[in-house]
């Protein structure tokens, strides 16, 4: 049968599977939501780019010119479909210099050397600590209880497959805390993208809230390319 999952945020989603529509999960209240009208099953959002998977995981491509209500075919097989919200990012994908940017024990250069997305990409170097690599300061930019997807694309310059994370360091009253965000193994082949999602809780003050690209040994350059931060 087909089921039909509602739910908010970025990775609300909802399934269709060949055959005669059964039931309706909702999951909490957000900004997709769907309708019957007659027959037609409809989904409706208010802002935001929709976006069709054939798998859970993706990956997701817009629908371009889909607008709301938006109507399903029952007979399309398995579809999911999720909202693309703004990116809260600032020169996500380093074509505008290096604006925005923090870095951390590192370097970072607007290169076009390779480039994930446009025509550039960020290139991190002279890196003396795993932990060395560049971020973006977003406090102020994410909301205390509000769920972020978060992702960026990663290649090494060179050498053999490394890990690589997204990491949330955040200082408040309570002190300062490192979350894992995202990770994965990059090669020096091809882009690999680390996604993940972010809920900021918040104790006291909050006085930093730093999100960062980290991992690979220290002197292993690698290149950074369109980070997104969407809610």
């Amino acid at each position: 049968g087909v089921i039909v999952v509602v739910g908010g945020g970025w990775d609300s989603s909802f399934i269709l599977q060949s055959g005669t529509f059964e039931d309706v999960v909702e999951l909490p209240p957000g900004r997709l939501r769907m309708e019957w009208a007659g027959s037609q099953l409809r989904v409706l959002w208010n802002s935001g780019t929709l976006q069709q998977s054939s798998e859970v995981l993706g990956p997701y491509s817009d629908l371009p010119g889909a607008t709301s209500p938006f109507p399903v075919a029952l007979t399309a097989g398995k579809k999911f479909y999720r909202l693309k919200g703004p990116n809260l990012a600032q020169n996500p994908g380093v074509e505008a210099g290096t604006g925005g940017w923090s870095l951390l024990s590192a370097t970072l250069t607007s290169s076009t050397n390779l480039f994930h997305g446009g025509t550039h990409s960020g290139l991190v170097a002279n890196r003396t600590e795993a932990w060395s690599g560049v971020g973006q300061l977003v406090a102020g930019v994410l909301e205390p209880g509000h769920t972020y997807r978060i992702s960026a694309w990663v290649r090494l310059a060179s050498g053999p497959g490394q890990p690589v994370w997204l990491t949330m360091k955040q200082t408040d009253t309570s002190g300062t805390t490192y979350q894992n965000v995202a990770a994965a193994t990059v090669t020096a082949d091809a882009w690999t993208q680390l996604v993940g999602s972010y809920t900021l809780t918040v104790s006291g003050v909050l006085t930093e809230l730093l999100l960062y690209v980290e991992g690979p040994p220290p002197a292993t350059d690698f290149y950074l390319d369109d980070l997104v931060i969407e809610p």
